[in-house]
Formats: C-alpha cells, sequence, structure tokens
C-alpha cells in the first residue's frame, strides 16, 4: 500500500499524517520519541463526508421531533437514522395517557360529506401549542379520520365504535326524522377509535393508530394533549341525489366553536335541481352560523321539553338577513326539515345528553 507522509512539528510533538492511494488518511503522534497509534479513521472525500445537519434534517422528516432529540438519537445510534427514528418513536409511544395539568386550550374542527359529518375536539395545555401548526394537522389528520371511519362502517348500529345513548354536547335532533331513521346522532367510543388502525387511512404513515400520533405531539411539546370528543350523525339514505340529505357545518373563532346540520325536503320524492342544493347548501351553512350565535336548546317547539321561545330554534329570528323572518318560516319557505344539529364549544363542561334528559 503506497502511503505519502507528511511531518508536522509542534514544540516536542511531531505529528504524521499517512495519506494511502484510496485517500484514507491515519493520524499518528510522536511525542519525546514516543509514537501513539492511530486516532482516527475517515474519507477525505468530500462526496463521501455526511453532514450531521442533513441526518438530523432526515429524522426530523420522519418524526416531527425538535433538533435538539434528533441530534440526541443520531449520537445515540453511531448516526444511524432508522435507529434514531424508532428511538424517538418508541420514547413518545411510552408518554404518560393520564391527564395530570388542566387543558384550557385546544381546538374544534369539523367534517362533512354527502350523507356523514362529525365534529371533534382536540386539547392542550396553552394557546401556545393549540396555535402551532403540527397541532392543526394533528386535528385535521383526526377530522378526516374520523369521517372516513364513521362512513366505512357497514352495521352503525352493531359498531362497538358508536355509542348512541351517551351522546356529549348539544345534539339536537328532530324527534320525527329519528323515528324515520332519517338522522342517527353518535359519540364515538374514543378508547377504540385511538386503537383503530390508523395506516387503513394513510398506508404511508409512520404511526398506527391516532393515540400514537398524539402521544408524539404530547412529547414533542411537552404538554398534555388531549382527544377529548367526536361526535356526528349519520344519514342513512340511499344514493338517489333526491333522497340524501343536504349536510354543511361552521367553524367560529378559529375553532372555538363548530356546528353541524343535516337538512332534507319535507318529501322525499322532491326533485331538487343542482341550483335548488346549492341554495339549500347555502342555507344550511348559513344556519349553523345562527346557531352557533344564538345556541338554541331545541329544534322544534313541539319538543318534549317545554322551553322559552328564545331558546327554540324554529321560534327565532334569522340574523342572517333583514327580513326579521322566523327559522321556521324560512324552513317552510323551502319545503325542508332540519334532521339534525350538534354544536361544540371549545372547554364546555361535558354532561351527556342522556344525563341532561
Amino acid at each position: 500500500m503506497m502511503m505519502n507522509l507528511i511531518l508536522r512539528t509542534i514544540s516536542n510533538e511531531k505529528k504524521y499524517v499517512l495519506k494511502n492511494t484510496s485517500n484514507n488518511i491515519f493520524k499518528m503522534s510522536q511525542i519525546n520519541g514516543y509514537f501513539f497509534s492511530s486516532t482516527t479513521l475517515k474519507n477525505n472525500d468530500d462526496s463521501k463526508k455526511v453532514n450531521i445537519k442533513d441526518l438530523v434534517k432526515e429524522v426530523r422528516a420522519k418524526t416531527g421531533a425538535g433538533i435538539m432529540t434528533c441530534k440526541k438519537a443520531l449520537d445515540e445510534t453511531n448516526r444511524n437514522v432508522d435507529e434514531a427514528v424508532e428511538i424517538i418513536l418508541t420514547k413518545a409511544k411510552s408518554s404518560s395517557d393520564t391527564i395530570t395539568r388542566a387543558q384550557n386550550a385546544g381546538k374544534i374542527e369539523f367534517r362533512q360529506n354527502d350523507n356523514s359529518g362529525i365534529i371533534v375536539e382536540l386539547t392542550s395545555e396553552t394557546d401556545f401549542v393549540s396555535n402551532n401548526e403540527k397541532f392543526k394537522n394533528l386535528i385535521d389528520s383526526i377530522s378526516d379520520y374520523a369521517l372516513f371511519t364513521l362512513t366505512s362502517l357497514e352495521n352503525t348500529n352493531e359498531s362497538s365504535l358508536l355509542n348512541r345513548d351517551r351522546l356529549f354536547g348539544k345534539i339536537l335532533t328532530n324527534e320525527a326524522s329519528s323515528e324515520e331513521k332519517r338522522f342517527f346522532p353518535y359519540s364515538f367510543n374514543l378508547e377504540e377509535f385511538l386503537e383503530s388502525d390508523y395506516t387503513n387511512f394513510d398506508s404511508s404513515s409512520i404511526y398506527k393508530t391516532i393515540k400514537e400520533k398524539i402521544a408524539h405531539l404530547k412529547f414533542e411539546t411537552g404538554e398534555q394533549i388531549h382527544l377529548r370528543r367526536i361526535g356526528g350523525f349519520l344519514s342513512n339514505n340511499d344514493n338517489t341525489t333526491n333522497n340524501k340529505p343536504i349536510i354543511n357545518g361552521y367553524l367560529h373563532g378559529q375553532g372555538r366553536i363548530a356546528s353541524l346540520i343535516s337538512l332534507s325536503p319535507k318529501s322525499s320524492s322532491t326533485n331538487l335541481s343542482e341550483s335548488e342544493l346549492q341554495d339549500l347548501q347555502k342555507l344550511a351553512y348559513n344556519l349553523c352560523i345562527h346557531s352557533s350565535a344564538m345556541n338554541p336548546d331545541s329544534l322544534y317547539s313541539n319538543s318534549s321539553k317545554k322551553l322559552p321561545e328564545e331558546d327554540v330554534l324554529e321560534s327565532q329570528e334569522y340574523i342572517m338577513d333583514d327580513s326579521k323572518r322566523t327559522i321556521k318560516t324560512i324552513l317552510d319557505q323551502n319545503n325542508i326539515v332540519v334532521n339534525g344539529l350538534i354544536t361544540y364549544k371549545r372547554g364546555e363542561a361535558l354532561q351527556s345528553k342522556e344525563e341532561s334528559d
């Protein structure tokens, strides 16, 4: 093996740098006549150098962890990216599920499609965390997955994931529509939802469950983050255009309040044009804004509960225009009924519907 010898003298220490034809460098030192063994072996080819910043960037991209967390994991694994990722994910999974500190911040989000809708509340300790982009991405993922899960169920009546008996939050139903099986409100069994296989929805995810995704953000932020509730409804109609409900929602105040509503024509044989469907979608949206502001406790005055008119949706004056019409007048003019209305307010006391009845 060919070697090039370079001699550098500093005081009584002589440093020898041996360079072979493979461009590897062997460093040796001679002090007071004694040689010491080589201390490093590295390749001097800049194209083959591994930059720690690039490794940290790669680990961050795969885990979302902070810079120092990634660097520490790389140091522990001799810069092995896969092992560093595994260390971080393992530590994140072990984050405590116990709620030990007050969670006064968070966000509410909603999703809807042609025949279903859900509302999600995710809490944190501070607005600093809940306003973080990663927190928003997390609640978006949960909301998308919750809607996917609800609409994927083949038999909702037999599913242990859904609960119709304990409906947390303000979930108002039209008793007639419920009897006709046109509207079904649910609350999710959170324990089962958190442990369900998230990769069925997102096959590229490094997290197998929503529980793991939440645990990782808890680990990264150092705050308690909690999936507080998921509510929604599934309108069990056939796939004909005229028999589908009109579903829409409204989100107020950057996730402080959300409302979700389901409307249907009074007659299932009503033929609606595309423009009429669009008008009803807009009306559904406006009714959600109205409900978020006016906070009704019942949909109709013929409810089993006797309430003041100002607390009944159909008796309230519509606030979205200057016509001073009541909601009942608007519904009658459009020949539609409200199947159900769900409203969540961030941080409100949780009392199930059955407990409040």
